[in-house]
This record gives structure tokens, sequence and C-alpha cells, in this order.
């Protein structure tokens, strides 16, 4: 159809460009800043991992679980917080894992700030994201990012800036992110400044402006077309 295409990614709209040879108008989804925020960092003696919890494979989900048992495996003293609205009981997650953890069904946003803001880091382990806007809620939150190469997430996840970066389904990967945030305090700082700055540049007031100018762009264009 004749209509003009928006993308919530440059992954998506490149996409669209090589296997549609569509033209995309970029428009990145921003955070709610109102909502997802931190005043004041704290660290914590032991770092405390969030992960989303997702039955769909391609979230990840049993990848991310077998980097936290392989970093446990190592030495590594953390607590896993899961977050998720498919099960309410955790108990077989327990039991899947074989360690429980803490575990916040359907938290509300509010809420979901508290848990972001009291973690140290953010595991994203999914195979590909449009975009990935709990990564970014965790960024506002001032939570270090480890994630995988998701496509969308490329927009705000700069490989050993914003967060440390690794190949989609590369277990190993994920671990060895973990561990290098673990064991060095000063790169898990940075990384927390840095992508909580780049998440700050992204605002409703800026993507609406775009917006805007988009649909000016448009009306020109048709006022102009015979």
């Amino acid at each position: 159809l004749p209509m003009q295409s928006l993308t919530i990614s440059t992954w998506l709209k490149d996409i669209l460009k090589e296997n549609h040879n569509q033209n995309a108008k970029l428009l990145v989804t921003p955070v709610d800043h109102d909502i997802f925020f931190c005043d004041k960092k704290t660290w914590n003696l032991t770092r405390r991992v969030c992960m989303l919890h997702h039955d769909y494979n391609w979230k990840g989900y049993a990848d991310g679980i077998e980097a936290i048992q392989k970093v446990r495996a190592q030495g590594k003293n953390i607590e896993l917080v899961v977050f998720g609205e498919k099960i309410k009981n955790p108990e077989p997650l327990f039991k899947a894992a074989g360690f429980s953890f803490e575990y916040h069904y359907r938290p509300s946003p509010d809420r979901l700030r508290e848990v972001y803001s009291s973690c140290d880091i953010y595991l994203c382990p999914s195979w590909y994201e449009g975009l990935g806007m709990p990564s970014m809620e965790a960024m506002a939150c001032k939570s270090a990012l480890v994630t995988a190469d998701t496509g969308g997430c490329r927009d705000y996840a700069i490989n050993n800036k914003t967060a440390l970066v690794s190949p989609a389904q590369d277990i190993e990967g994920l671990v060895k992110n973990l561990i290098h945030l673990l064991d060095n305090k000063s790169l898990l700082e940075s990384i927390s400044k840095n992508g909580h700055k780049k998440i700050l540049e992204l605002t409703w007031q800026k993507n609406c402006s775009q917006l805007m100018d988009i649909f000016d762009t448009a009306l020109i264009n048709k006022k102009l077309t015979p």
C-alpha cells in the first residue's frame, strides 16, 4: 500500500529495505522517564542480576538460566531476580533451575522500577527483539546491561560502552560478560552510567516532534502531487 512505514529500530528499518525494498522512517520508542528512573544508585555487595521470564523460546529464558547456572558454578555469589506474567507460582521455575530465586509476578510499573533499581545487572538473553523495552527500562533505572545481540538493541546497546553484547544464542558469551561485570566494579559502574545517559537521550518529546515532522512532510508532498 502507498503508505509511509514507521519502525521502532534501525534493525527493523534495515530489514524492510533489504527484504522488501521499503523505505521506512525510524522512531525509537522511548522509556517513560516519569516511571522508570533512579535518583541514587545503590550497589549490592552480592550482585543482583535481573531477568525477564517468558515462555516463548526466542525470549531466551532457558539460555539466561543456563548462563546463571554456569556463573554460579564458577563460584560467583549472585542473587537472581526474575519477573514475569506467565507463571504465578514460581516453584516449577525453581525446580527447573535447580535453585530458588526472587520472583515477581506481574509487578506494577512502580514495583518494576524498584526491582530494576535494586539490581546491579540486567540480563537480556533474547534471540531477537524488535527493540527491547525491558532492557531500556532497566538501563533507565541504572542497571548495567548484559545482552545478546537481539538486533533491536543496537540503537542503545553499544558494546563495551553502554552494554556488554554477545552474539544471539551464545550462552558462553553471556557467561563471560556477566563475570566481566562481576569482577570489575569500575566497568560495572561505567556501563551503568553510560547506559543511563544513552536512554535519557530518547524522550517522548523528541519522538513526538519527529512524528509531527513526518506528518508535515507527508502533507506537503501530498499537496505537491498532481
